[in-house]
């Protein structure tokens, strides 16, 4: 898979699907997900200009 530009995947996707449905990316940008898929994203990065990153988890209660 290639991304090109700025990504965010869901938080709704699943580490398991996603390794069987992608085999390898190129990233040419930048890529934001879950803490979760990041390991994955990273191992299945066989090249990697831009980022890779967690993005903020929407669902925690912000400090004040």
């Amino acid at each position: 898979m290639l991304l090109v530009g700025n990504f965010e995947i869901a938080s709704d996707v699943d580490a398991a699907l996603f390794k069987q449905k992608v085999t390898e990316l190129i990233v040419m940008g930048n890529v934001s997900a879950s803490k979760e898929l990041i390991p994955l994203l990273k191992l299945l990065a066989t090249t990697k200009l831009g980022n890779i990153s967690a993005k903020a988890d929407a669902d925690a209660p912000s400090e004040q």
